[in-house]
């Protein structure tokens, strides 16, 4: 805090969109000696330094976080916060409860390479595929395609277009393949089902 040494500062901060605002320190105004100082200035420029210094310091100290996907996803089981991954001294990664460390306790930290394996053995290997969603999405296509031209023969055959025996056989075969193919629908769901129970 510049006042500490004598000096007024203004334009600090702007007012946007009902909220105030940082403005950057270059277009910060300042007003020195306007009142007296409770230190010298070259006392600040030194303890401004070694304050910089330490965030320097510590920012390197302290190990890179993990680019990982199940951020955010893993939570604390004593306080629920999200819990952060990063590496230990030998190179593992860990998620650990940033939280739980600050407040003092005494947390263990989770390899992430033992969560992921957890993971797929829960998940196992009957994952619904996007395949078999592709011909989930193809037999209800076929059905709905199958009943429209179902119709078109009726009409034909009110219209005096087909004869009787042509509506009936034709309209035999499509009931006949509309059932197989919501047999396979059918079939498809209940793999679903068992999958997502499994999970």
């Amino acid at each position: 805090n510049e006042a500490y040494k004598g000096t007024y500062l203004y334009n600090t901060r702007t007012y946007i969109r009902g909220k105030h605002v940082s403005l950057p320190k270059s277009e910060w105004e300042r007003i020195d000696n306007n009142h007296e100082a409770i230190i010298s200035a070259e006392l600040f420029a030194q303890v401004t330094q070694l304050k910089a210094k330490k965030v320097t310091q510590k920012k390197h100290s302290q190990p890179p976080k993990i680019p990982s996907i199940l951020t955010g996803l893993i939570r604390c089981e004593h306080c629920d916060h999200s819990l952060i991954g990063s590496y230990n001294h030998q190179g593992y990664q860990y998620f650990s409860c940033r939280y739980c460390k600050g407040q003092g306790e005494k947390m263990k930290s989770c390899r992430v390479d033992r969560i992921e394996q957890s993971i797929k053995e829960k998940l196992g290997q009957e994952v619904v595929k996007p395949r078999q969603i592709a011909s989930k999405t193809r037999f209800l296509r076929e059905i709905e395609r199958l009943k429209k031209q179902k119709l078109s023969f009726f009409q034909d055959y009110k219209d005096n277009l087909m004869t009787r025996e042509d509506y009936i056989a034709k309209k035999m075969l499509i009931d006949e393949t509309v059932k197989n193919l919501e047999e396979q629908l059918n079939e498809a769901n209940k793999v679903q089902l068992l999958t997502k129970d499994k999970l």
